[in-house]
């Protein structure tokens, strides 16, 4: 029982460790206190924000499909980006240039292609969410569903020019384009608990012994 003890304790201060050697440079990423980020869509078209389940003592962030937009052909299309990371009044998050990360999130959703994620970079500290320099760095599709919440994680890394990123949830869908168009009002999906760490270098191998 003592050596199970040790054990337990020995690994609660590795993993103290790393957390403290990487921390969560997503700040607010769990939600509780608020939505540190912002929004784009055409007004009328999503209903979003912050929702507190009082039951399980957890706020989440909800985006809901209200109406659909038309294009040039009169047929349906659908559009709306969530970023989430700020610095100040900078949009998002400093990190380190050609450096690899990892986001994490859990996620629910009603939308047929699941949840999209972006990664979007700016080449400097900038208020201006569409900056010249803005580029999307790395994309990536989950699948998720509406009983339970999905961990979903990736990897990418940044670019030498690269001063701030920000992790950007999106849905786009175009009638004309798309043979299957499975997209409804209503569909939603919610995202919660972001994590955005520095992946730690590995250890060196020890030197050969002589």
């Amino acid at each position: 029982m003592k050596i199970k003890s040790v054990l337990l304790i020995a690994a609660a201060a590795v993993s103290m460790n790393l957390a403290a050697e990487n921390p969560n440079l997503m700040k607010g990423g769990d939600l509780e206190k608020g939505f540190v980020g912002w929004t784009d869509y055409t007004r009328g078209t999503w209903k979003s924000g912050l929702v507190k389940d009082a039951e399980a003592k957890n706020a989440y962030f909800r985006m809901e499909l209200t109406n659909f937009r038309k294009n040039a052909k009169g047929t349906r299309t659908v559009g709306g980006d969530c970023y989430f990371g700020r610095t100040g009044k900078f949009v998002g998050v400093e990190i380190k240039p050609d450096t690899e990360y990892e986001v994490t999130f859990k996620a629910k959703s009603t939308f047929p292609t699941g949840v999209s994620m972006q990664i979007l970079a700016w080449n400097e500290l900038t208020p201006k969410p569409w900056h010249p320099s803005r580029k999307r760095i790395a994309v990536k599709k989950f699948a998720a569903n509406d009983k339970e919440w999905t961990t979903c994680k990736m990897t990418f890394r940044t670019k030498p020019e690269n001063k701030s990123v920000a992790v950007c949830f999106y849905m786009w869908g175009d009638e004309s384009q798309e043979r299957n168009f499975r997209i409804q009002l209503g569909n939603y999906y919610v995202i919660d608990d972001i994590e955005l760490r520095e992946v730690a270098a590995p250890a060196a191998a020890p030197a050969a012994a002589k």
